[in-house]
């Protein structure tokens, strides 16, 4: 559910970046086309000149605006973070039911046994989200209290809740299937 929330949420946000990206195109394609008639009509040659560089340098500078937007950002607050508690590993678990915290926190539970769901879990974020590194002001945001988000943040937050959610609904299924053999030997 928290994992659609922040989905939601990034989907606004690349709605209102799609929109400005339009514009900005749009503006950038109009500028341009501006500029070729005026510098057609215009005929004393420096100032034919600089409104075509004039025009030129409007238009690229609107079309590489829309090369690597920042966008907007939206506060998104989440005071109970789950992400925060597989993140930091605290000691004292606040957040997950004991059995759940127990579980995640259990080396026999993973793969390979060598490490816990919790640590195999922070491993997959900082391999695969984090490209092996997250800066300070990132990691504030994805595992603190919340705060001004950009679509790609969401994203990044609503995959780790995800993922989350698809290990813990994992081992819930593990637990059905152990309940429905013990049932089958009585």
């Amino acid at each position: 559910m928290r994992g659609e929330r922040a989905d939601m949420a990034a989907a606004y946000l690349d709605g209102i970046n799609s929109k400005r990206n339009t514009r900005l195109t749009v503006g950038s394609v109009i500028i341009g086309a501006l500029t070729t008639v005026a510098t057609a009509v215009i005929t004393k040659n420096s100032v034919q000149t600089a409104v075509g560089i004039g025009g030129g340098l409007t238009s690229a500078g609107l079309g590489a605006l829309t090369i690597n937007p920042k966008g907007k950002q939206l506060e998104f607050e989440h005071d109970h973070n789950l992400l925060r508690t597989i993140w930091s590993e605290p000691k004292t678990n606040t957040d997950y039911p004991e059995f759940v915290w127990s579980m995640l926190h259990e080396k026999s539970f993973s793969n390979k046994g060598d490490v816990t769901l919790s640590q195999s879990i922070k491993n997959r974020w900082i391999q695969f989200e984090f490209d092996g590194h997250i800066d300070q002001d990132q990691e504030t945001l994805l595992f603190g209290k919340g705060g001004y988000y950009r679509s790609d943040d969401l994203h990044t937050r609503a995959t780790m809740i995800n993922q989350l959610q698809s290990t813990i609904r994992s081992l819930n299924q593990d637990l059905t299937s152990l309940i429905a053999f013990i049932a089958q030997m009585d």
